[in-house]
């Protein structure tokens, strides 16, 4: 006898898909809600590439891809966790993360506006061109990171572990940044008000660099632009050293040096080496003909020992002279000036 009962009115009709478990070697229902969306609530893992252009993708659980993914749809929202074991590309008009993204490989973003509350980890290079990046939470990159966008604003944190390149028009830090290799800042204009730390070489090249936070840096800094001159209490500061090793005979220090706008200024001397120096303070009313300063006269530093030399005759240039003879010195000058 024949159980199958057709119905043949067509708005009745009704099916059942299932979806077969892996793990406990079962057929499962597929549910769907009330407005036709399939619901999950496990994990979902894709072993190619996927791509997402859908109107809004909300991920409660997880996803795990272990190929490339693109994302270009208008939202993409994620509150649970989403891994890529390779590359990403994210192009959409809003990227919120509310929860965490890892990336194994490269990421490339180029969309209007990312914004993470969240924390995103990178273990390969990211490149980020959008027109506006802000990062309220944290992120995270293993490798080298550009930033190349217009405006830059970070109100959370970022970690780089390798080397970072700035070269986009204005860098605002309101948060921190700590970058555990080289720093590289060629930008027009460098404002920092939060703190900026890094544990290797740094290197500045731009027109301006203006602080009002903190910048640390635990090894080497090289400022390599005209003038380096700091502001304190409306005061103008300026300092010079020279390190003079294995010198002989005669010659000059901050040979031709402007203090006719300095209210104050002083050299001084450390000897380092082993022999005596020799020096005069040198004055000139126009930088061609000098006098010795009578009251610092070829005066002598021992071995080991240090001199200052205050200037206290007005004129318009001041350098060092040393005279070795037939000796030869090591020793470094300083260089104060106030104005």
């Amino acid at each position: 006898m024949n159980n199958l009962i057709f119905n043949t009115t067509a708005s009745e009709l009704k099916s059942s898909m299932y979806g077969y478990n892996q793990s406990s070697l079962t057929l499962q229902l597929l549910q769907l809600d009330s407005s036709g969306n399939m619901l999950m609530t496990g994990s979902v893992t894709v072993n190619n590439s996927v791509t997402i252009a859908n109107a809004t993708l909300t991920v409660e659980g997880s996803v795990t891809v272990n190929n490339s993914i693109t994302v270009a749809n208008a939202t993409l929202t994620v509150e649970g966790s989403v891994t890529v074991n390779n590359s990403i590309t994210v192009a959409n008009a809003t990227l919120t993360v509310e929860g965490s993204v890892t990336v194994n490989n490269s990421i490339t973003v180029a969309n209007a506006t990312l914004t993470v509350e969240g924390s995103v980890t990178v273990n390969n290079s990211i490149t980020v061109a959008n027109a506006t990046l802000t990062v309220e939470g944290s992120v995270t990159v293993n490798n080298s990171i550009t930033v190349a966008n217009a405006t830059l604003t970070v109100e959370g944190s970022v970690t780089v572990n390798n080397s970072i390149t700035i070269a986009n028009a204005t860098l605002t830090v309101e948060g921190s940044v700590t970058v555990n290799n080289s720093i590289t800042i060629a930008n027009a204009t460098l404002t920092v008000e939060g703190s900026v730390t890094v544990n290797n070489s740094i290197t500045i090249a731009n027109a301006t660099l203006t602080v009002e936070g903190s910048v640390t840096v635990n090894n080497s800094i090289t400022i390599a632009n005209t003038t380096l001159t700091v502001l304190i209490s409306g005061q103008t500061f300026t300092s010079a050293l020279v390190n003079m090793p294995n010198v002989s005979g005669t010659g000059n220090v901050f040979t031709a040096t402007n203090i006719s706008t300095l209210t104050t200024a002083s050299m001084f001397i450390n000897n380092t080496g082993s022999n005596t120096v020799t020096y005069s303070l040198m004055l000139s009313p126009d930088g061609t003909t000098y006098f010795a300063d009578p009251n610092f006269t070829s005066k002598t530093v021992a071995a080991g020992a240090k001199a200052v030399i205050p200037i206290d005759i007005f004129a318009q240039y001041a350098q060092l002279q040393y005279a070795l003879g037939g000796t030869s010195a090591t020793f470094t000058a300083y260089y104060n000036g106030q104005a």
